[in-house]
């Protein structure tokens, strides 16, 4: 009974139920786009959401080593470099002078004029905004990423501003803070001795830079021969510095000469400086320098250059 209603209710309306399908057929179609719609722009808001997170500029996050700077303590920092730049701004080179560590200024600026010429002449030809981002934090030295860059209130733009980057260092000793500047970090004391036959040699110290490392040697010669360190600059292999974990970082040879590395017999305490490559920001320390190709005695050397393969490795303790 029911069937046979059902085949006539078909057959009496089947215009308007295939018109009723197609209606719902679109209404159902529409309703799945605009549901796939939506559910992408809630994944792209997400997507774009995540992204400013992760660019947000966290400037007391430590970068590269050590732990982050505490908000107070990174707010302090940020004011003491801020003070520098408006003692610049203000051409107050005096005040912004007596800022640095007194190593800072006999490695980098021992006079004012130094300073003026070197490092504000250069950075600050006119006024200057600066940014903060922790670096590196490492006990009594945080140092920080800054970037000057000039007045936007003056130019009306931050597009095409000139800027200039630095690495500064706020040290903190005997609750006192000043600061290094121009990527210098800090220094420290070796007084390691390595003696080799008649050569010793004593590792007085180090200067730490954010790009570079410098060692300063004394060397002796207690023979009746002079001794060359090395014969060819131009062979980067021949001198390295070893790190703790056995990496290997290539001489800095722009101010080295070979007469610095001449020691004429009954030479006492020579000064050399020795410059390499290196990172600052890691645990790698320092281990050794390596001079691979000694010569002893020079006078042999020279009777016949080209055939000498005396050659010695003498290697110089760090720690």
């Amino acid at each position: 009974m029911f069937r046979r209603w059902l085949s006539n209710f078909f057959k009496n309306n089947k215009e308007k139920i295939i018109k009723f399908i197609k209606i719902f057929g679109i209404l159902l179609l529409v309703g799945i786009a605009f549901a796939y719609s939506f559910g992408n722009i809630i994944d792209k808001n997400n997507s774009e959401n995540e992204n400013v997170e992760t660019t947000v500029y966290r400037p007391s996050e430590t970068v590269i080593s050590g732990s982050n700077i505490e908000k107070e303590d990174y707010k302090k920092e940020e004011n003491l470099v801020k003070t520098f730049v408006d003692y610049c701004n203000n051409k107050k080179i005096e005040e912004a002078y007596s800022l640095l560590t007194d190593e800072c200024k006999q490695k980098m600026y021992p006079n004012i004029e130094t300073f003026e010429k070197n490092y504000y002449d250069v950075i600050f030809t006119q006024k200057r905004e600066c940014n903060l981002q922790s670096w590196i934090s490492e006990d009594n030295y945080n140092t920080y990423k800054v970037t000057f860059i000039q007045d936007i209130m003056a130019t009306g733009s931050y597009d095409n501003v000139e800027k200039f980057e630095d690495y500064i260092t706020i040290v903190t000793k005997d609750n006192e803070q000043k600061i290094n500047v121009n990527s210098y970090i800090k220094s420290k004391e070796i007084n390691k001795t390595t003696k080799i036959e008649e050569l010793e040699v004593v590792a007085k110290s180090v200067d730490i830079y954010m790009n570079s490392i410098k060692y300063y040697l004394e060397v002796s010669n207690s023979s009746q021969n002079t001794i060359l360190l090395d014969n060819n600059l131009n062979n980067s292999m021949n001198i390295k510095l070893i790190g703790s974990n056995n990496a290997e970082y290539k001489i800095d040879n722009v101010n080295l000469s070979l007469v610095d590395l001449v020691i004429y017999k009954n030479t006492q305490n020579k000064k050399i400086e020795l410059k390499f490559k290196k990172q600052y920001g890691s645990s790698v320390e320092g281990k050794e320098i390596k001079f691979k190709k000694t010569i002893f005695n020079r006078e042999e050397y020279l009777k016949d250059i080209d055939n000498y393969n005396n050659y010695k490795e003498v290697t110089i303790e760090l720690y």
